[in-house]
């Protein structure tokens, strides 16, 4: 195997073994056993077949037991997988008893028995993959399953036929060192530790730190950074990604358009060599731009927080109209914000309209606590947290049309 795919194990490795290390860290996610246990058989996977696609008479041998434990647990769950489909109506009795087995009966099979039961159950497994894969598992699973069973009858293969299946074996475990570092790791474990990144910041960088000592995948080449307004996580922006300076082996195809979660997280992953500017947008935002963000092959690249501004909001109002400018799910009418009001109107200097307070949207305008602000004139306020109402109306007493300019900070 290259050296540059022993440095991906190396780190698949180390990976797991900061996972290993830090359960407590991780013990409020509960998909993450069930990712680490992936993550597990996937890399015997990889090392098991590297052993058995090398020299015949080095002297080293793969781990049986390990492989037989890690064999049983795959196919217990493509066997509880098919029993869930089997119990969909219209019932399928028949393929619900093929299916049943308890972890227990597995383990005390013998060798021969052992390996036969779960050969029949992966075989089954893929026959209805169509029908159990919304049931709990992927075909990834069902994959991982079949060459597990594999590499627990690999002992007895002649010597021949160990010659002639080197070459498979060694596409096995490529193919599945490949998908843990450009898919598994960035799209199914990754996207679990992000969720820690204000919980357990310490861990997030800890993880991240052995997730950069030796990657050289593509899958693993990302930018990633959390979006706020001050201090407040936006939601729902969108970050688009252009790659200004592809290798020769670029990302094919435009990168996906990523949209912030309720945290403010973006990462984009699977980028790729060069350098990139990232454009984020969102309505009454203004456009933020992150330029030249270079990247080498397999580097995680970490922006930290990005800071949003809020655009100019402009608004148009009748003769003697009343209008709700901001109501209490604005963010931009938030306690602590600064909101400066100008009147841009051109024409008749008689248009005065009133910015006031209300307690709720069919508030009348009453005249009191509010600013006059004639053309060209504006004003400046905070939200206050004492005696705060949740609406700002604006009230145009003048029988001309006018235009309000309004900037949030």
């Amino acid at each position: 195997m290259k050296t540059s795919n022993i440095k991906r194990l190396d780190c698949a490795r180390l990976t797991r073994q900061v996972l290993t290390d830090n359960t407590s860290a991780t013990s409020g996610i509960p998909d993450m056993i069930l990712k680490l246990a992936g993550l597990d058989a996937k890399i015997l996977i990889v090392e098991s077949n590297m052993i058995l696609a090398g020299d015949p008479s080095s002297g080293v041998t793969i781990n049986v037991k390990a492989i037989r434990e890690t064999m049983i647990l795959s196919t217990y769950r493509c066997a509880k997988a098919i029993v869930n489909f089997a119990s969909d109506a219209p019932i399928n009795e028949i393929l619900r008893n093929q299916a049943k087995v308890t972890l227990t009966k597995l383990r005390s099979l013998s060798k021969e028995a052992c390996y036969n039961k779960c050969k029949a159950l992966t075989d089954l497994a893929l026959v209805h993959a169509a029908g159990i894969l919304p049931k709990g598992i992927t075909a990834t699973d069902i994959t991982d399953a079949q060459n597990l069973v594999a590499l627990f009858n690999s002992d007895k293969e002649t010597p021949e036929e160990k010659i002639q299946l080197k070459k498979a074996k060694n596409k096995i475990a490529i193919d599945t060192l490949n998908f843990i570092m450009m898919d598994y790791l960035p799209n199914s474990v990754d996207t679990l530790v992000d969720t820690l990144i204000l919980t357990n910041k310490d861990f997030y960088d800890l993880y991240y730190q052995s997730r950069r000592i030796s990657h050289t995948g593509q899958g693993t080449t990302r930018i990633h950074f959390r979006l706020l307004f001050k201090t407040t996580p936006v939601y729902g922006a969108t970050s688009s990604i252009e790659n200004k300076l592809p290798g020769k082996n670029p990302h094919v195809g435009p990168y996906p358009i990523e949209t912030s979660d309720a945290d403010g997280l973006i990462n984009h992953a699977k980028l790729g060599k060069g350098v990139f500017d990232i454009t984020i947008q969102k309505e009454n935002y203004v456009i933020k731009v992150l330029k030249d963000n270079k990247l080498k092959l397999g580097q995680s690249l970490d922006l930290h927080d990005v800071q949003l501004e809020y655009a100019e909001i402009i608004i148009p109002f009748g003769p003697n109209e009343t209008l709700v400018v901001f109501g209490p799910d604005s963010p931009q009418w938030a306690i602590g914000n600064t909101i400066n009001a100008k009147n841009i109107t051109t024409g008749s200097d008689i248009s005065l309209p009133n910015l006031f307070n209300a307690d709720n949207e069919n508030s009348p305008y009453s005249g009191t606590g509010d600013t006059q602000i004639a053309n060209g004139q504006e004003f400046t306020f905070v939200v206050p947290s004492i005696g705060f109402k949740p609406y700002l109306k604006m009230f145009n007493n003048s029988p001309n049309p006018g235009i309000i300019r309004i900037r949030i900070s």
